[in-house]
């Protein structure tokens, strides 16, 4: 689906009946889909109470480009703002993987700043960059621009561009899976991807004092980057007694490496909310 806002169109999915509360699904930075990336884990969560939406961020997966040329902290976070303060249900979680967390931590802690018609009622992050833990491995954004750089040069050369298998969910049909490695391969590179890569170290360091004080928090950690988590802090878990932290064997993306176990626990954390 398609919603038309005056700052570019978002595409979105919807799962399940719920009328009160909504799951907004956001992927990690530059050029993914919720759409392809929670592609299996939507389908395995309980859709009777809640309803389900994969949002991917405008210049990114299947949205459109976006209107501002921004790509920052700021900007990214209003234009996630917008897409939820049309959406109908007004009690909202959020799924994040990755660098979006980032974003929502700003909503989060900024929530006098926005004009909001909804509740944020519960965070889950599936191996969410911490700023605490991502200053001390700020290189790894340079070797992303530098990745994101060279496939721009190829393109402008005339040369054909593919992303590798590993950067595409592994568990999509085999046609769903075919369409998003053509997706991906089309947006590396791309002049939104490059803006909002240029401007991580800023989000990172604008947000290493800020954290998720007072609401439901579940963190799903991978062994990859918890031992990372331990030492530097996480700023996504909190006191709040309903609030999990809970570390799986596997990747980056546990959500594909562990998806079952993925979608148990964000079951139990569900029923205490809703």
């Amino acid at each position: 689906m398609i919603m038309k806002t005056n700052l570019g169109e978002f595409y979105y999915s919807e799962y399940g009946e719920g009328e009160d509360y909504v799951i907004v699904f956001l992927s990690g930075m530059g050029i993914n889909s919720a759409y392809y990336d929670f592609y299996n884990l939507v389908r395995m969560l309980p859709k009777k109470k809640v309803k389900l939406i994969t949002l991917d961020l405008l210049g990114e997966g299947l949205s459109g480009y976006p209107k501002r040329e921004k790509r920052n902290l700021e900007t990214i976070s209003s234009e996630i703002n917008t897409f939820v303060n049309n959406i109908s249900c007004k009690k909202v979680l959020f799924c994040c993987h990755s660098f979006s967390a980032l974003y929502i931590l700003y909503l989060l802690n900024n929530r006098k700043e926005f004009l909001m018609n909804y509740e944020i009622v519960g965070f889950i992050g599936i191996d969410p960059t911490g700023p605490s833990v991502m200053k001390h491995f700020m290189n790894e954004f340079d070797c992303l621009l530098e990745e994101a750089l060279d496939a721009q040069q190829k393109k402008k050369q005339g040369l054909t561009f593919e992303i590798g298998d590993d950067d595409i969910n592994p568990l999509l049909p085999p046609n769903e899976f075919q369409k998003c490695k053509v997706i991906y391969s089309n947006l590396m590179g791309n002049k939104w991807q490059i803006a909002t890569i240029s401007k991580a170290k800023q989000t990172i360091m604008k947000l290493l004092d800020e954290s998720v004080i007072d609401i439901p928090t579940l963190c799903i950690l991978s062994s990859l980057n918890s031992e990372d988590y331990k030492k530097y802090g996480n700023q996504y878990f909190n006191n709040n007694r309903m609030s999990m932290e809970i570390t799986l064997n596997s990747h980056h993306y546990v959500h594909w490496k562990q998806l079952n176990n993925v979608a148990s626990i964000i079951g139990v954390f569900l029923n205490q909310i809703i």
